[in-house]
């Protein structure tokens, strides 16, 4: 069982796991293989806080990704036990393809992102690729020549198909994703201020909130409904969730106990958008280990699981 986040995807190497290093098309797997996307997820579970800078004080165009893949993950890993203890098949395998629509290229799907003018984009001519290394002339007894030179054109890449809002329609989508506060993303591109401008930050996601009236989405240009236009209040977005993850349960890519757990996840990042300081990065909004709402209350930013 194999599971990768958006970020692999837009490295450009998760696809070459089910479709053709030759034209690109699809390969199914094995009887005894599964493979799933989190959609819109980064390589790393998201924190419920608004920050342009990473662990490793890098720093993104964009705002991090905030989603937070770690209940799906806890039952791909039940589906897993259950399959290798009780020979129960876990869920068939969800990934982006070209039979089913869901597949795309990296350079496509930013070409329709550009209609979000708020997500800052890398430079096409600047993403990731993978080649095939000769290795010299004896390679086949083992023996290398290092460093191994790249040659030839790049392997093919495909990613997910995207919706209006500017998410991934392929593989496991999270409540977050089908019930949007925002555009989650699989690549942020590298900050002017580091360096590298239009390159990817390795690994890191982004998070693009939605606009939270409709004339603040008018002033900013945003085609995506506001916050305000999708959900009359917090209960009916939580609403909304619940549901969502109810049908994860169904289709056995959550456990039901980690229904209300979804929803407390959601539901934090809905406020964290709702009363955001405002719609910029801005170096003064975070104070460290709290993110500051309008009025001056703080809150701490959450752990995976810890909602």
């Amino acid at each position: 069982m194999f599971v990768d986040t958006g970020a692999e995807y837009w490295r450009g190497d998760a696809s070459l796991a089910h479709t053709s290093v030759v034209d690109g098309s699809d390969v199914d797997d094995a009887p005894f293989v599964r493979r799933y996307l989190y959609a819109g997820t980064q390589h790393g579970p998201g924190l419920a806080e608004l920050t342009d800078r990473t662990a490793q004080d890098s720093r993104g165009a964009n705002f991090l990704n905030v989603l937070d893949y770690t209940p799906l993950y806890r039952c791909a890993l039940v589906n897993l036990a259950r399959w290798v203890l009780e020979d129960v098949e876990p869920p068939p395998s969800a990934v982006p393809r070209w039979d089913e629509g869901t597949a795309a290229t990296r350079e496509s799907v930013l070409d329709q992102l550009a209609a979000i003018a708020l997500i800052a984009q890398p430079n096409q001519s600047d993403l990731p690729v993978i080649r095939a290394l000769d290795l010299g002339p004896e390679a086949a007894l083992g023996i290398g020549r290092y460093p191994a030179q790249p040659f030839g054109d790049p392997y093919p890449c495909a990613v997910s198909t995207i919706d209006a809002d500017g998410n991934e329609l392929a593989g496991i989508r999270l409540p977050d994703v089908t019930v949007p506060v925002a555009t989650h993303l699989g690549f942020n591109p590298r900050h002017c201020d580091i360096g590298g401008s239009g390159q990817l930050v390795e690994y890191v996601g982004s998070t693009v909130p939605l606009a939270r009236t409709a004339a603040e989405r008018t002033m900013t240009g945003d085609p995506r409904p506001s916050l305000a236009e999708r959900y009359a209040s917090l209960d009916a977005y939580e609403a909304a969730v619940r549901t969502a993850a109810q049908q994860l349960v169904t289709d056995r890519h959550l456990l039901a106990d980690d229904v209300e757990l979804c929803v407390r996840i959601a539901s934090r990042r809905y406020i964290l958008v709702a009363q955001r300081a405002d719609l910029w990065h801005d170096a003064t909004f975070s104070t460290g280990s709290e993110w500051v709402v309008d009025g001056g209350a703080a809150l701490g930013p959450v752990t995976p699981l810890e909602l």
